[in-house]
């Protein structure tokens, strides 16, 4: 899911992003990293790791199947807004929100902020969907934030841009 709908920004957005880039595998593993721990964190409830093992990061987006990862997801910000994983739980309903309702997805990615403000994937997100909105400034803040914070996508695609974090 996360790969085609970084893909799928990249395509969407102004000229300067090529349209040969795919993001960095670092983000990609950053996501795949927290989903493991999520399944082996011993505290949480098995019916929160039963919704995280519903959730096929690639398969439902390349299906068009993007119905029930919504559901998914928002049982998880609904159900388990407590869980020490309700920042990647909204970063990632964000990214499945992008396409249909980008401002609800920059709403996603900025609860996702609140509650974890190193969590670089949700910088370049908003990032990347305030660039398809055409706001640049803000873009190039939320990008140069997650670049900082070790995002190779966001670096990426400042350096496209010609800007220097």
């Amino acid at each position: 899911m996360v790969i085609m709908a970084i893909q799928s920004i990249k395509l969407s957005s102004p000229t300067f992003l090529t349209t040969d880039s795919t993001p960095e595998n670092a983000d990609i593993d950053l996501i795949i990293q927290i989903r493991e721990q999520i399944l082996a964190d011993p505290t949480l409830s098995d019916a929160e790791k039963n919704l995280v093992l519903q959730l096929d990061l690639e398969s439902d987006i390349t299906t068009g199947d993007m119905g029930s990862i919504k559901q998914i997801l928002n049982k998880l910000v609904t159900e388990h807004q407590d869980s020490p994983y309700a920042y990647y739980y909204h970063s990632l309903y964000g990214v499945a929100l992008l396409q249909e309702n980008p401002n609800q997805a920059i709403k996603e990615f900025d609860v996702s902020i609140s509650l974890n403000p190193t969590f670089s994937f949700s910088y370049c997100m908003r990032g990347l969907t305030r660039l398809i909105q055409g706001d640049i400034q803000t873009a190039i803040q939320d990008l140069v934030v997650a670049a900082q914070l070790g995002s190779q996508t966001a670096q990426e695609l400042l350096a496209q841009m010609g800007i220097r974090k």
